[in-house]
């Protein structure tokens, strides 16, 4: 009996330091501009996507590490991806894409960026904070609020979500 208790009492001091180390998830979010039609998932191809040639709304919030982000028009393309933490297709996503940032397959010009939305404690994977620290993944990540204003406004409805975006913020 001792021996668990002994044991437990270390999980439960390793779990308390490894999110002591974590900031808040949840970030508020600012949104300006018109909102992104959703995408309907079933039965539309990209190229009947509505939202093509439409301009994404501009986001400002914070990353992970506290420094301020503005998502929008600046000249330069990007690629922005919306994941959720306990998304099992999410978990398999990013350490693709992180494997070709690392093996320099993204095409030069190009920026990426996610979105860590849809934050549940209580669900798998959380902190999605650590959980893309053990990834090394290394695009610079915006926080979404706790109701998902971010994914609400650029059209998402599931994960992993991807938008790309010409430098006028234009899908």
């Amino acid at each position: 009996i001792a021996v668990v208790l002994l044991g437990a009492g270390a999980v439960a001091v390793l779990a308390a330091n490894r999110d002591s180390k974590v900031g808040e998830q949840n970030a508020a979010v600012e949104v300006a501009g018109d909102e992104l039609p959703a995408f309907e998932e079933s039965g539309v191809s990209s190229s009947d996507d509505p939202a093509i040639g439409l301009v994404a709304p501009t986001l400002t919030g914070t990353t992970f590490s506290g420094e301020p982000l503005t998502l929008g028009p600046d000249g330069t393309p990007k690629v922005v991806y919306f994941l959720a933490h306990w998304c099992p297709h999410c978990q398999a996503e990013v350490p693709k894409i992180q494997e070709l940032i690392n093996s320099d397959q993204v095409p030069e010009g190009l920026e990426i960026y996610a979105v860590s939305t849809a934050v549940d404690p209580s669900r798998g994977n959380f902190p999605p904070e650590s959980w893309l620290d053990v990834e090394n993944f290394t695009p610079v990540t915006l926080k979404d609020d706790s109701g998902s204003p971010a994914l609400q406004a650029w059209g998402g409805l599931s994960f992993p979500y991807v938008v790309y975006l010409d430098g006028d913020n234009r899908v």
